[in-house]
């Protein structure tokens, strides 16, 4: 799924607009990334943990755990 079929269906579920559904993404994302540059875990219940780890090598990685299944 794309970032744009996402956001159509953000808009179709919510009955707004598009322009609406893509702002509350990016903040969404915005809001992930933030939290994600100043060291913290992010976690949200049903959807999956996002969190900075350093590899061997000393590069960044993001480590998304989904979700499991109920």
């Amino acid at each position: 799924m794309t970032k744009a079929e996402l956001v159509a269906i953000m808009a179709k579920n919510a009955g707004g607009s598009k322009t609406s559904a893509e702002r509350a993404m990016n903040a969404f994302v915005g809001g992930i990334i933030e939290s994600l540059r100043r060291g913290r875990r992010v976690t949200i219940s049903g959807f999956g943990t996002f969190v900075v780890t350093r590899r061997a090598s000393g590069s960044m990685a993001v480590i998304v755990s989904p979700a499991p299944a109920a």
